[in-house]
């Protein structure tokens, strides 16, 4: 550990005898050589911790592997391409979708992270989209695929104001089958159509 004017930089060694090559089935014990990466990791109160990571890089076992060398893998630290740590990625997307790209980075900045709105974006979006409650209260009415020729039926959720799913048509029979599979619907409010 050393403190610059820059912050805290934190140097750690990973010092694994062998390891499993990303292709190869069998673990290497033999060394090759070593290299630094140079990790942004969160902040301690506001002064920056770069992590400087020591990995070493191993001989692949069998002698008929294309990858010749490959570098030992610490997923509990970083990702193999990433310029940040585990924990600091697994921070910024939540920052990302909560405060958008601007808004979000500049909390980031005031503690010393360095980070640009388009990373906070894009991480923000590698976040699965959670899944939306199942409607009580829906809205059927008639949409159409073609003017005039072919029309189907489109259920909305009346609370979420969003449409649930469209029916390929407007009988009865396929909105009676739609209906038998979502029984948490207790409200039906519809057009006043002939079907």
């Amino acid at each position: 550990m050393a403190m610059t004017e820059r912050g805290m930089t934190l140097a750690v060694a990973v010092t694994t005898s062998q390891a499993l090559g990303p292709t190869c089935p069998q673990p290497s014990t033999h060394l090759h050589s070593d290299y630094r990466r140079t990790l942004a990791d969160l902040p301690w109160a506001t002064t920056p911790v770069p992590l400087h990571l020591r990995v070493r890089r191993f001989w692949c076992a069998p002698p008929s592997c294309r990858r010749q060398t490959f570098t030992a893998r610490v997923p509990q630290v970083a990702a193999h391409d990433a310029r940040a740590t585990t924990r600091m990625t697994a921070l910024q997307p939540s920052t990302g979708r909560a405060l958008g790209g601007a808004a979000g980075a500049r909390p980031w900045a005031r503690q010393g992270v360095s980070g640009s709105r388009k990373t906070l974006l894009r991480r923000g979006r590698s976040l699965p989209t959670p899944a939306a409650p199942r409607p009580c209260a829906i809205g059927l009415d008639d949409w159409a695929k073609r003017k005039g020729h072919t029309s189907g039926t489109i259920v909305v959720a009346l609370d979420r104001r969003c449409p649930v799913e469209r029916l390929e048509d407007r009988t009865a029979e396929t909105v009676a089958a739609w209906l038998q599979t979502h029984p948490e619907v207790t409200m039906v409010a519809r057009e006043r159509a002939a079907a």
